[in-house]
């Protein structure tokens, strides 16, 4: 004699199987965005480590120079447009980097 629950459990089951499918693909994603993540964490990780040797590059630039020259190289014109001794200079990187603004002081 049937309890009339067996239907119940046959639908359980099924509910079940496509339960499992539905987590396998969770978990495969998952997996995948971690997998992403790692790569993107390395690059930022890269990227700052880069940031962190121009940093030391312009710092070791900025404590070395003592002259300035800027020269100008354009049609019709090719000299040194400005000369300074015996200074020491700040230089300002500004807007993502298109705009270098040089600071002259008296050498110190």
């Amino acid at each position: 004699m049937s309890d009339g629950k067996g239907w119940i459990s046959a639908a359980w089951r099924e509910s079940e199987c496509a339960c499992g499918e539905d987590l396998k693909k969770l978990r495969h994603r998952v997996d995948q965005l971690e997998r992403d993540n790692d790569v993107l964490v390395r690059k930022l990780k890269n990227s700052i480590d880069d940031c962190r040797a121009l940093g030391k590059q312009a710092e070791e630039v900025q404590e070395k120079v003592t002259r300035l020259e800027v020269i100008g190289q354009t049609k019709g014109f090719n000299c040194r447009v400005l000369v300074r001794y015996g200074i020491s200079v700040d230089l300002s990187y500004q807007d993502d980097g298109r705009t270098l603004k040089v600071f002259l002081k008296e050498g110190e």
